[in-house]
């Protein structure tokens, strides 16, 4: 059996730099302490990479991880599920979009984004705590040439936690639409199986009924 050979990169090999994905800027304010985390966690996690498993990580070959770059990052946003459950009930005229304490920075390739490292708040320290995932960095991008902030729009990237449902919130002048990435609108039945995916605005009261019985189901599980 051969032997799993180990990457080895050299900090000074990685090409670490915040730069711009599209237009628009995905979160107004990122704290410097964020991308101070970032920066310092991206080599780390390289070098635990082995050889063999670069394509699950979306890379080509080896030789790539040392033209990375990240990408502009992003705030998690959620609905809490007292929040989606009371909308479906009319028994709130709102649905509020909650800010997590997790950020997402797209890891670029030669301009594409080919995975996601994720950094949350740890002990009162920003640390970098997973890399892996695509969804929804590409959405991210797409979206925000597509939708962009001077046009009056402002994108959020909001993961429902209790279904694993993502989706982008799309607000302009006060008002807020939701956008399903490819997988959730499948996974929700919210298109047919054949039926050709695009990005479309919809409505909360077009998402939500669907998603609370599901909620309701975890809280229900959670509960026992």
């Amino acid at each position: 059996m051969v032997k799993r050979q180990r990457i080895f990169l050299l900090v000074s090999t990685v090409i670490l730099c915040i730069t711009a994905i599209g237009q628009a800027t995905y979160a107004a304010t990122v704290p410097a302490e964020v991308i101070d985390a970032a920066n310092g966690g991206l080599p780390k996690f390289l070098d635990l990479i082995q050889a063999d498993d670069v394509r699950h990580y979306g890379f080509d070959n080896p030789a790539e991880l040392s033209r990375v770059v990240l990408g502009n990052p992003f705030l998690i946003y959620t609905l809490w599920p007292d929040d989606i459950l009371a909308f479906a009930e009319g028994r709130a005229v709102d649905l509020p979009i909650r800010p997590t304490s997790m950020w997402q920075f797209p890891v670029l390739c030669d301009g594409e984004v080919r995975t996601l490292l994720t950094v949350d708040l740890m002990d009162g320290r920003w640390e970098a705590v997973k890399i892996g995932g695509l969804a929804p960095g590409p959405e991210m991008a797409g979206l925000a040439e597509r939708w962009q902030e001077s046009g009056g729009y402002d994108l959020k990237y909001v993961h429902v936690f209790q279904t694993g449902s993502q989706f982008i919130a799309v607000t302009r002048e006060k008002t807020t639409r939701f956008v399903p990435i490819e997988w959730t609108a499948r996974a929700l039945g919210l298109l047919h199986e054949e039926e050709e995916f695009r990005y479309r605005r919809m409505n909360p009261s077009e998402i939500i009924p669907v998603l609370a019985p599901h909620v309701r189901a975890n809280v229900e599980l959670i509960e026992e």
